[in-house]
């Protein structure tokens, strides 16, 4: 199974491959990564992953496909009729003049053992329905379960991200500033200051860490419902 790491590498590894760009040329800047919030719940996720995630879709064709096989089966309990017509044509004798021909023919095909072959024949397209249906089942639960996993996992990332951004690192700003002003008259010390510095830098450093491990996980999201998240 796919996990949201594989999910991740390969769409950053798709991304590299479309670009078609030259392993020589240079990469830039990156983008400034923008945490955004997906403005959907768990409920609306799992409904449009039953009409989009490739996997259901796929199994829905194969389920179409062996009902119809089923009904076909269903149909060789009858007889089968066949009809031909044939044009002959007669060439004309020196005394009498022929008509061309047409003749008809007319065919049933009568299942006289119908209760053996017709029957197997019938069960198993049947069974073959069953089971296909059984695995679309159980690989709907599978992936109703991994997209309420991961949103869960979503949301408390987004929670997490919400009070380092409004919370955390304002307040070691805000604590750096205080340094700074008791640095410059003297009633802290140089350490002091520097680890109230240190101190922002390793909170934004945990900031971005966590924006990254959430756009991962959204990505991941994003492959098992079947859609992006625009």
């Amino acid at each position: 199974m796919l996990t949201i790491e594989h999910h991740y590498l390969i769409q950053k590894f798709s991304g590299i491959w479309v670009l078609n760009r030259s392993p020589e040329s240079a990469l830039g800047q990156p983008e400034e990564i923008i945490f955004k919030k997906i403005p959907l719940t768990v409920g609306d996720l799992q409904r449009t992953a039953l009409e989009t995630n490739p996997a259901l879709k796929g199994m829905k064709k194969m389920i179409e496909a062996k009902e119809k096989a089923y009904e076909l089966a269903k149909r060789e309990y009858y007889p089968n009729l066949e009809t031909r017509l044939a044009y002959g044509q007669r060439d004309n004798g020196r005394e009498m003049k022929r008509r061309d021909m047409i003749t008809g023919e007319v065919m049933i095909n009568i299942p006289i053992f119908y209760k053996s072959k017709q029957d197997r024949k019938v069960a198993e397209a049947k069974a073959d329905i069953q089971a296909t249906e059984a695995q679309y089942q159980a690989m709907k639960n599978e992936i109703l379960f991994m997209i309420a996993d991961m949103t869960s996992m979503i949301q408390r990332v987004e929670r997490q991200l919400e009070l380092y951004k409004t919370g955390i690192i304002p307040q070691a700003s805000l604590q750096i500033n205080s340094a700074m002003s008791s640095y410059q008259v003297g009633k802290v010390d140089f350490m002091t200051l520097l680890d109230s510095r240190m101190t922002l830098y390793r909170y934004e450093l945990e900031y971005h860490q966590a924006l990254t491990e959430y756009h991962k996980n959204v990505t991941g999201l994003e492959a098992t419902v079947g859609r992006r998240f625009d």
